[in-house]
């Protein structure tokens, strides 16, 4: 699932609100991991 398509789904609340946040903190340890550091 590519980021568009997670935008997407977050548009259409297609998540719950918890569903979001556990997709988020992912997202966002799978960046730091990569070596980016968004300031998030």
């Amino acid at each position: 699932m590519g980021i568009s398509n997670i935008a997407q789904a977050y548009s259409k609340n297609k998540f719950k609100k918890d569903e979001l946040d556990i997709l988020s903190k992912e997202i966002k340890r799978n960046l730091k991991e990569s070596g980016y550091d968004i300031g998030i």
